[in-house]
């Protein structure tokens, strides 16, 4: 099983966060991460903007369309922009969407959600061990 993990990758600490996730999963999914293939940043020292941002986009529709599962990691002020669309693109291909939600600032009783993001879910989990159970338990979906 193919689980693409859509989450902010821009910070030393969401790097390490999404390693951690990749880590736990060891053994339930073979999870894949945007950041470990090609990072604009290192395209465009060698192409230009047009075709290296297209060389992204395109290589994260293949990731996605190749994956059974799909995560999104829904914590911070705002969703990461990215994982926002790749959820959309996601839903509309079919994904089995699971969101990671461990921000006690949206998931207060009363606590406002964008529905464009929650409502694709199949579930939302508030940890890594719960997450695990859930795919564990779902087998091959």
């Amino acid at each position: 099983m193919k689980l693409f993990l859509a989450a902010s990758m821009f910070t030393s600490a969401d790097i390490a966060f999404n390693l951690a996730v990749k880590e736990s999963l060891r053994g339930l999914a073979t999870v894949v991460l945007p950041q470990e293939g090609p990072i604009l940043a290192d395209l465009l020292v060698h192409k230009g903007r047009e075709e290296a941002e297209r060389e992204i986009f395109d290589y994260d529709l293949k990731l996605i369309t190749s994956c059974d599962l799909f995560l999104i990691v829904l914590d911070g002020l705002y969703v990461d922009e990215g994982a926002a669309f790749e959820l959309g693109f996601a839903y509309a291909n079919g994904k089995t969407c699971l969101g990671y939600l461990s921000d006690w600032r949206k998931s207060a009783p009363g606590a406002w959600r964008n529905p464009m993001t929650i409502v694709p879910l199949k579930g939302i989990f508030s940890d890594l061990e719960t997450l695990k159970s859930f795919i564990e338990s779902a087998g091959g979906l």
